[in-house]
């Protein structure tokens, strides 16, 4: 059982974001390259599977099919901290005008989960840091 959830934590890591797509067989030789032993048709369901707990999204128009996260897919980062909360807000603040649209919107996610945990976490003593610092 454990060999499985470390799969399917990998096949989610490999997922991009929509519009780019993975398909199950590129799936396959990123596992492969990771040391796990799977075929196609267990990669395959899995992203069935997966699919209906994770908001991940299939393009069927063509074979072979794509997989992708959802475009709206707001997804937590385990790991974030308020540090790392800190720096996203940071990294918003400071680099919006600078990066491309497209960059931006990749991170928004990111960007969005990093407002929420700093907006609720009031024992951190920099988390009004954002507010107080400018770059000129």
């Amino acid at each position: 059982m454990e060999a499985t959830v470390l799969r399917y934590l990998s096949m989610l890591r490999h997922m991009p974001r929509h519009p780019r797509k993975v398909t199950a067989r590129e799936l396959v030789g990123k596992l492969e390259a990771e040391d796990f032993v799977v075929t196609l048709r267990s990669v395959q369901r899995d992203l069935e599977g997966l699919s209906s707990q994770f908001p991940l999204v299939c393009d069927d128009r063509a074979r072979p099919y794509g997989w992708s996260w959802h475009p709206d897919a707001h997804l937590d980062i385990p790991a974030m901290e308020p540090p790392t909360a800190l720096t996203f807000a940071l990294a918003h603040q400071f680099l919006e005008p600078l990066l491309p649209r497209s960059s931006l919107d990749r991170l928004k996610p990111h960007f969005e989960q990093a407002s929420k945990l700093l907006a609720k976490t009031s024992g951190y003593p920099y988390v009004h840091w954002p507010e107080k610092v400018r770059s000129l």
